[in-house]
């Protein structure tokens, strides 16, 4: 669910462009909340995304987490062929700013060899395309390890989203009834499941 409050004075002196600000303020948080669920989810009264379903293939980098390297990208991409989870004509990588930055200055092997770099010049890793994200987090845990990042490497197509409804709207006048003002709350009934 999300909110918006709604002044008085907004409702008497806005004009109609005020409404259309509103609306697609409001569609594109559900729409970054949707995509934020399918990623990792899991949080209160959310459905597992990627990175919370148990499901789902991981390659663990360390007892801590750890530094990104050449070697563990292709385990990556190893697990999910193993697991035949590549159905679709586009798999590609999803990760964060962070982790796009260590990508352009880790050397794929230990010599260091400039200009070398794990991630390439046009944005791909392996004949793969890597796409960044601020929605994949960059708060995890693992061990005694803090603020650790995710690489996430699939089949995008086969993440299905079900959806029970539209957004549902409710307008309340009266929490904010004090002031004079309205508030919208919108709810979005819907699932997340990893088809392969």
């Amino acid at each position: 669910p999300c909110y918006v409050d709604i002044s008085r004075k907004l409702m008497y002196q806005s004009d109609p462009s005020v409404e259309q600000v509103l609306r697609n303020d409001i569609v594109n948080t559900f729409a970054r909340k949707i995509d934020e669920v399918g990623i990792e989810g899991g949080g209160s009264n959310e459905p597992s995304g990627i990175l919370s379903n148990t499901d789902a293939a991981t390659v663990a980098i360390g007892t801590n987490g750890g530094a990104i390297t050449y070697s563990k990208i292709v385990d990556l991409i190893k697990e999910v062929e193993i697991d035949n989870a590549i159905i679709g004509d586009n798999p590609a990588f999803l990760t964060n700013p962070k982790v796009m930055a260590a990508l352009r200055t880790v050397a794929k092997q230990a010599s260091g060899v400039e200009g070398n770099f794990i991630l390439d010049p046009n944005n791909t890793m392996l004949g793969y395309g890597v796409n960044s994200t601020t929605l994949v987090p960059s708060d995890l845990t693992k061990g005694t390890g803090t603020a650790l990042s995710a690489l996430i490497f699939g089949d995008f197509s086969q993440l299905m989203m079900g959806f029970w409804s539209g957004v549902d709207v409710v307008v309340d006048t009266a929490s904010l009834s004090t002031s004079g003002g309205t508030r919208l709350a919108f709810f979005q009934d819907m699932d997340i499941a990893i088809r392969h």
